[in-house]
Order: structure tokens, then C-alpha cells, then sequence
């Protein structure tokens, strides 16, 4: 599945709700990556976002993800990404993420 602007507008939707102002999404681009889910990049002009979604996937696929990442986050070892809305749109199961910027702090070779 492609962007649609109904999966768009639903998003949008969930995040107005969640943040409590209203929120106008532009779907950026696709990203890369990714065997089982899609993802892209998506903006309301000031902030960007990381959205995974994907079609028919099984019930709570992205609620069991939202939690694991919040648990994740909880032991401070690792940055992980928000977990900030999730929810369906059609047949399509969706996961807004906070879109971290990755970067290097270093050499390669200090990893083995």
C-alpha cells in the first residue's frame, strides 16, 4: 500500500487529539527499510514524524509495540523512538513515532 490521503487524515486526526491542537500532516516521503512493515516520513510544518503502517497486520500489532518501546525507554540504555499515536485506518494498522535523526558518534571500528 501507497499513501492515501484517507490514511493521512486519520493519522492527522489522532494526533490533533493527542496533542490537543489541531494538526495538518504532509506525507514527506517513503523510507526505506523495513520486511514486514512500511514506513515514511511525515510533518506538520514543524515537527517530523516516522510512521510505520502496514495492511492486514494482526490485531494489537502496533499497540504491543507502542508498550514494548515505552518499556524500552523506561531502563535509559538506549534512546528509543516515542511511540505517539497509534490506531487503523481501513485495513491498515498505523504507529506514529517521534522521528529521531540517527548520526555517528564515532568510528565504526571501535564496534569490533
Amino acid at each position: 500500500m501507497r499513501y492515501t490521503q484517507p490514511l493521512l487524515d486519520c493519522i492527522g486526526s489522532a494526533l490533533s487529539e493527542t496533542l490537543g491542537e489541531s494538526t495538518r500532516l504532509q506525507w514527506l516521503r517513503d523510507l526505506p527499510g523495513g520486511d514486514i512493515n512500511q514506513a515514511a516520513m511525515l510533518s506538520d510544518g514543524r515537527t517530523n514524524w516516522f510512521l510505520k503502517y502496514h495492511c492486514n497486520s494482526p490485531d494489537g500489532m502496533f499497540a504491543a509495540e507502542a508498550r514494548a518501546l515505552a518499556e524500552i525507554s523506561t531502563q535509559g540504555c538506549i534512546k528509543v523512538p516515542a511511540a505517539v499515536v497509534y490506531g487503523s485506518e481501513g485495513n491498515t494498522a498505523w504507529l506514529l513515532l517521534e522521528y529521531l535523526e540517527l548520526s555517528s558518534n564515532g568510528p565504526a571500528s571501535k564496534l569490533g
